[in-house]
């Protein structure tokens, strides 16, 4: 981790600047403060601290700061009033409890983290905090906080790290300066203000600004990479020749507010020459100059000419100081822009010159205020959708520019701003041609017939079905391949576009210029759904180069398979600035258009069930799928957005979509989760659901994704499908439940379930050891003919889902429950597709301190852990059936359970006497516990659970050993999988007419699986989970699995 350090400042007159940058405190010296006694004379700075003070407790302000040794780019806005006192109180309120006692009421508080762009690049955040009440907050977290967390360089690393993490949601103003050619930062003394005057300074409140500035730099920085690019690789050896590959030298913004003007070679060349005797001539008293490492993806314009003129160092100098670029903007376009350093050009216009190193050093800084979730996340670069339809492929016009990769160049030039800009020029590289390298030795008039050698046309279709065959093979669309010369190899029906253009090979450039102009507007639509890319392949149709070319194309580039066959299965992520990628450039290369109709990626709404047993396991999958590029809309009702907030873990592609939760007798105000209310009037919070209705139609409506996934909502078929989108049935109750109780062979529709029909497997069920006890039977056959909000039985309402949706997915694997899931789509006719465990990601926080000290002071395997999930219930009786049965195997124990029917705490129903027996070994807690981490802990031999999917999908990759008790519903079949078929666990013995255990059945169970070494049944056990274990935790069974379960959503699609 990089070295992090923490400044606060504690003047309460500390100067808020008019703009965020004039007084920036960067540093990375040790913790310290200036002094409380500290004054300034300004009052404007007492009252903002002063409101500050008085804040209505939603915001605070806060200053967010990127810089590196050129740039600097400030943002002054609001963040949230919780979320930075809790960031503030990290250090446990040593700095905000200085404040109080010295009777200063506000506190301005400073962190900096390194940037990601460089050694030499930086992200601070400057938050302005009411002292008294951060103290409070820092109070409350120690209670959960070791003090070896509090202490030292520790307590300073957490807060730079939790003040990294505040996010920024609103934006009152910015500054951007660029400090003069050559300028280094002292990053020993980042403490104090940079004493070096700016050559360029800009400020505005409005966000647009530096929007459109990103939108022109990242095509300068594209169209350079290109050219250099093809100067390597073409061998350019006369200017005359480069004259056909020519960039326009004016890169204009989409609303033609900002443009940058590159200087052509012979000039900067030109100016380089005036300055060569006065570099000879100082060179021993001018410091060394480096190429800045990160300018490596950005070669200067006519690098290898200064080289030969003066040599490298010479080179290096003049990008440093020569001007490459002017930049030029119209400020009558935006709302309160300064300007300070720039001249005046024309009417509302204004430029600056800028050398090759500030306009690299401009690229980083823009890419980390991109890349950095923590700062506007939704803001957007200034990029429209694909309105210039000219510059779509055709025969008579290629598609944007070419990014190819080479040794040299990092597949680090893929900028966000390429979607809108990409259309706007061309270089004159036509399709299905290759390029020759062998171009050294033929004079310049040969030069144009060499490059442009057709491929064997016979190779060139081979290779454009090579392209085609890999993706449809990957996503399993159907359909057979399809070739033609005049448009290439393709699958599904050929966009109306391409059909238009190459209707008449003889159009003339300006008649099909006319006719496109004039395309249906159902064409033109057609074309904004349509993501283009160029693919470069070496004549072995080895892929050495993607760039994707259209707004779609961008969106989904990292998530492409051929994006990710290049990075040799390398984890990507859409940015300014992509991870280097070293490719051995072939001598020649071919490139190929790609078009694909529709994405690889999707956008999927997700409704699930108001119960945390639901909600988990739906956001799980939700980050998985994130992770693989795909847009979720995850909606849930309001209050839960905070407790689900920290386990988004895709921010950019996860977002949640607040749902309000009708008033419905009975249920009690406010109640939104199944953690509101006892299990008794669960179906009046289903009824609740049912009534968002209007509520989702509306959502979904706006939003058009592709799927919806859901699960006890039956409403939701019928209603996605008005709107084109496909409904999956997520179902977190496993497939042997859904088959045992649920299969239409059992005729639910024309009659009751009986206890007797549960007795007894439905006819077809795969043959299994799954069978039901007698009281089991009973309360199942009760439960499925139960009301379950909106009039229908729960039986009922998961028929109808089962039988409208287009697809039922599961979290399992078919090496599990592969025979239950085949019976599940025969009996329902339904395609059953499975994301495979879908394991959490492991937390991030660490185990509370007083559960780390309590587990420690066990020896490894030998304690017993007990949770039943958040919503089991267990009457008093059970529940001191349990804990004796606990005191009864002599075993430490650490229980975890909600406090029993009619009692308010844990510890008034314990049996009397029991907390004085167990003293030392025995713990009973009546709330949360962080149960994924405990269960990792050594010190842990047993778990006894509920049987809950999400609790036995924890267990099964952990090394602690199963105790089944399962309590209602899908746990009784969950426990009869693990305990008979997969032999993983020991069930506890209940009354096969009563249902109740006993004290001595806990301990026999508990005795079974911990002391394997007297047990046959415990090794047997051990051996089987180990190896399930084994299996589970396999990185490759995952994105397996994942990956299949993506291709056939894409299946469902086509």
């Amino acid at each position: 981790m990089a070295h992090i350090h923490v400044h606060t400042l504690f003047s309460p007159t500390f100067c808020i600047p008019r703009s965020p940058l004039t007084s920036s405190r960067n540093h990375f010296a040790a913790f310290s403060c200036t002094s409380p006694k500290t004054t300034a004379s300004l009052s404007s700075e007492q009252d903002v601290l002063q409101a500050v003070v008085e804040s209505d407790g939603k915001t605070l302000p806060c200053v967010r700061t990127y810089e590196n040794d050129l740039v600097r780019l400030s943002l002054f806005g609001a963040v949230g009033f919780d979320q930075a006192l809790t960031a503030a109180a990290a250090d446990g309120g040593q700095a905000a409890n200085e404040h109080v006692v010295s009777g200063i009421p506000a506190m301005v508080v400073e962190t900096v983290f390194p940037g990601p762009s460089g050694e030499r690049a930086t992200i601070s955040t400057r938050l302005f905090l009411p002292a008294s009440k951060v103290k409070e907050k820092a109070f409350k977290l120690r209670k959960s906080l070791s003090k070896d967390v509090l202490n030292g360089s520790l307590s300073r690393n957490i807060l730079a790290m939790t003040f990294r993490q505040v996010v920024m949601h609103q934006l009152w103003s910015f500054e951007l300066v660029l400090f003069r050619p050559g300028t280094e930062r002292n990053m020993e003394d980042l403490g104090n203000q940079r004493e070096v005057p700016a050559s360029f300074a800009l400020t505005s409140s409005d966000e647009r600004v530096i929007s459109v500035l990103a939108e022109v730099v990242c095509l300068s920085a594209l169209q350079s990479t290109e050219s250099h690019f093809l100067d390597n690789s073409l061998r350019k050896t006369s200017s005359y020749f480069f004259r056909w590959f020519q960039k326009p030298k004016r890169i204009t913004s989409k609303d033609s507010s900002v443009v940058v003007y590159k200087l052509f070679e012979d000039e900067i060349v030109e100016n380089a020459k005036t300055l060569l005797e006065t570099f000879n001539s100082t060179k021993e008293s001018i410091k060394p100059v480096k190429m800045r490492s990160k300018h490596l993806w950005w070669t200067p314009s006519a690098h290898s000419k200064l080289e030969k003129i003066g040599g490298r160092e010479f080179s290096i100098w003049t990008s440093e100081n020569v001007p490459a670029y002017r930049l030029e903007i119209d400020v009558s376009r935006y709302n309160d822009v300064k300007l300070e350093g720039w001249r005046k050009s024309a009417e509302n216009r204004w430029e600056i010159l800028l050398t090759h190193s500030q306009m690299v050093g401009l690229a980083d800084i823009l890419d980390m205020y991109y890349e950095d979730i923590f700062s506007l996340p939704n803001k957007q670069l200034s990029c429209g959708v694909v309105t210039n339809y000219t510059n779509l492929p055709s025969k008579k016009r290629d598609s944007s520019f070419l990014k190819i990769l080479s040794v040299t160049l990092a597949s680090g030039i893929f900028l966000v701003a390429i979607s809108a800009l990409g259309q706007r020029s061309s270089p004159h590289l036509h399709k299905g041609e290759k390029f020759s390298g062998e171009l050294r030795s033929l004079a310049s008039s040969e030069i144009w017939n060499a490059l442009r050698q057709p491929v064997d046309a016979v190779k060139l279709e081979e290779m454009c079905v090579s392209i085609v065959k890999r993706i449809k093979d990957t996503f399993d669309w159907p359909g057979d391949i399809m070739t033609e010369m005049s448009i290439g190899a393709w699958i599904g029906e050929i966009p109306n576009y391409l059909k238009l253009s190459h209707e008449d090979d003889s159009t003339s450039e300006g008649n099909l210029t006319a006719a496109l102009e004039k395309i249906d507007p159902d064409i033109k639509s057609s074309m904004q759904d349509i993501a283009s890319y160029q693919v470069v392949l070496s004549t072995e149709g080895k892929i050495v180069g993607f760039q994707p070319t259209s707004r779609v194309g961008v969106n989904h580039w990292a998530a492409s398979l051929l994006a990710k066959e290049m990075y040799g299965g390398r984890k990507l992520s859409p940015g300014l600035i992509e991870p280097s990628l070293k490719i051995h450039l072939p001598n020649e290369v071919v490139l190929i258009e790609l078009l694909i109709m529709g994405s690889e990626t999707f956008h999927i709404a997700m409704y699930p069930w108001f119960a945390m047993g639901h909600l988990t396991p739906f956001l799980h999958i939700a980050n998985k799928l994130a992770e693989r590029g795909h847009r979720i809309s995850f909606l849930l009702p309001a209050k839960a957005i905070t407790k689900f907030e920290p386990s988004n873990l895709h921010r950019d592609l996860i977002t949640f979509i607040p749902v309000s939760v009708p008033r419905v007798d009975g249920l009690p105000p406010g109640a939104e989760t199944t953690n509101d209310v006892p299990f008794p009037l669960h179906p009046l919070l289903m009824a609740a659901m049912d009534l968002t209705e209007p509520a989702i139609e509306s959502v979904l409506r706006r939003l058009k994704p592709d799927f919806v996934f859901f699960d006890f909502t039956h409403w939701l078929p019928p209603l996605a499908r008005k709107f084109g989108i496909k409904s999956v049935l997520y179902c977190i109750i496993s497939p042997a439940t859904i088959g045992y109780l649920l299969s239409p062979e059992r005729k639910l529709r024309e009659r009751t379930l009986t206890d007797n029909d549960l007795l007894r497997p439905p006819q077809g069920f795969p043959t299994s050891k799954i069978r039901l006890r007698a009281h089991e039977a009973r309360g199942l056959a009760a439960a499925t003919v139960k009301e379950f909000g909106g009039g229908l039985s729960f039986a009922k309402r998961n028929l109808l889902s089962l039988s409208e949706c287009d697809a039922i997915g599961f979290k399992t694997c078919r090496e599990i429950e592969g025979p239950y899931c085949d019976y599940i789509g025969s009996q329902f006719g339904k395609p059953v597709i499975l994301s495979g465990p879908a394991l959490p990601e492991s937390p991030r926080l660490a185990l509370e301190e007083r559960w780390e000290t309590l587990l420690g002071s066990f020896k490894s395997k030998s304690l017993i852990f007990c949770a039943f999930g958040s919503e089991c219930v267990l009457n008093k009786e059970q529940f001191q059936e349990l804990v004796l049965g606990f005191e009864l195997s002599g075993l430490p124990f650490l229980v975890a359970l909600k406090p029993p029917v009619g009692h308010d705490t844990i510890e008034s129903a314990l049996p009397e006497g029991f907390e004085e027996r167990v003293k030392g070994r025995g713990f009973i807690h009546g709330g949360w516990v962080q149960q994924q981490l405990i269960l990792k802990h050594p010190s842990v031999g047993c778990f006894v659970t509920h049987c809950g999917s999400g609790s036995l999908s924890e267990a099964m990759v952990n090394e602690c050993q199963l105790v089944l008790l399962p309590n209602v519903g899908d746990q009784i079949i969950n426990a009869r999988l693990m305990g008979e078929e997969l032999k993983v666990g020991v069930e506890v013995e209940k009354g096969d007419e009563d249902g109740l255990f006993t004290r001595d059945g806990v301990c026999r169970a508990v005795k079974a699986v911990i002391d394997d070494d007297h047990s046959e049944v415990g090794k047997e056990i051990k051996e089987n989970h180990a190896k399930w274990r084994e299996f589970l935790r396999s990185e490759l069974l995952e994105n397996s699995y994942l990956d299949g379960f993506v291709q056939k959503l894409h299946g469902l699609l086509n």
